[in-house]
């Protein structure tokens, strides 16, 4: 029994002098120039949400391993919250890609503005290497004095160049940035 005893508490021991794991933190920019509104009324194109699946919407990066099985990964972090951090990058993405102002996080006044919302319900990696990203998106628009829904749907996946979380940042910001295009498309 004093064995037993003696080597638990030298795995405690070793457990508390060891270095803990280090954490990475990433963050989601915008590479793009774009022309984003400082205020409401100068916008064209009012981004009012982005909303985002509750089992990606946290600080942790997210891996489907198989049959719908989620690894959340404990070490490899959002450095900002990520609803935050997707606002400001399609923003961005949508007004280089469309060339309208775009003016996040508010809804606008001005009764002519276009006015879009987007749902990401999944954006994470997969066990096949890719990054993997489905998204709708609805645009509201006034034509004729009457208001206009439009809704719009788009899924893709981006082989990772390599292993490793930086890498499905990467993929995920190139997923990302395909989708800008493709809601820019629909302005």
């Amino acid at each position: 029994m004093r064995i037993f005893l003696l080597a638990v508490v030298c795995t405690l021991l070793a457990g508390c002098f060891s270095s803990p794991t280090p954490t990475s933190h990433y963050l989601l920019r915008s590479d793009a120039t774009s022309l984003t509104g400082d205020t409401v009324s100068d916008a064209e194109v009012v981004l009012v949400s982005v909303d985002v699946a509750t089992y990606i919407n946290q600080d942790r990066l997210v891996m489907e391993l198989e049959n719908g099985e989620i690894y959340i990964a404990e070490y490899h972090r959002w450095a900002e919250p990520l609803r935050h951090s997707l606002m400001k990058f399609l923003a961005n993405e949508v007004a280089a890609s469309s060339g309208k102002m775009v003016h996040s996080g508010t809804e606008g006044s001005g009764a002519e503005q276009t006015r879009l919302m987007v749902d990401i319900d999944q954006l994470h990696g997969n066990n096949q290497g890719e990054a993997v990203l489905d998204a709708y998106w609805q645009i509201v628009r006034v034509i004729d004095g009457e208001r206009v829904r439009e809704d719009h749907r788009w899924s893709a996946t981006q082989a990772m160049s390599d292993d490793g979380y930086a890498m499905l940042v990467e993929a995920e910001k190139m997923l990302l940035g395909q989708l800008a295009k493709e809601i820019a498309g629909t302005l």
